[in-house]
């Protein structure tokens, strides 16, 4: 016997947008633009392409955004994307996780119930100045802060982390 009466499945009430935790690639898409989202297939199998969370049901309309804005962000900066062939390159990962309030469920077309949003970009600083690296930062600080402000209501955002 069991030392506790097993409960059913209780099913979630949000159906749409659950995942808190997304990890978007940074990469090329087939048609060559730096695309930050999801890759295609199996980089052992050598696909390398990337492509953006578009009808992904599961994954928040923050996260998306916030994929949005890192992605025109990476059209005008000088430091370029990871490249997994030849183990070089500067951006590499975005990750966004995100905090919902105690009690609030959220529909994942609302950011209703997300308290707060950490952001967590990874990069390869090897072999780039400092000083230009530092300049890129600091862009990128302003960009996700312009373009959370630029959203109505304006997304939520606690913490950017770079590792």
């Amino acid at each position: 016997g069991l030392p506790c009466n097993l409960e059913g499945i209780i099913e979630s009430p949000i159906v749409n947008g659950y995942r808190n935790k997304c990890e978007f690639s940074i990469g090329y898409s087939t048609e060559g633009k730096v695309t930050v989202g999801f890759s295609l297939g199996n980089f052992r199998e050598g696909v390398t392409a990337v492509e953006e969370p578009v009808d992904c049901p599961n994954i928040s309309t923050i996260a998306c955004k916030y994929a949005a804005i890192f992605q025109e962000f990476l059209q005008h900066t000088d430091l370029p994307v990871w490249n997994r062939f030849k183990n070089c390159g500067f951006w590499r990962q975005l990750t966004v996780r995100e905090g919902r309030s105690n009690g609030n469920v959220v529909d994942g077309d609302t950011f209703d119930g997300i308290a707060e949003v950490m952001l967590i970009v990874q990069v390869s600083t090897a072999s780039f100045d400092n000083a230009q690296v530092d300049a890129e930062f600091k862009k990128l600080a302003q960009a996700f802060v312009t373009g959370a402000t630029s959203h109505c209501p304006t997304l939520p955002l606690t913490a950017l982390i770079v590792q």
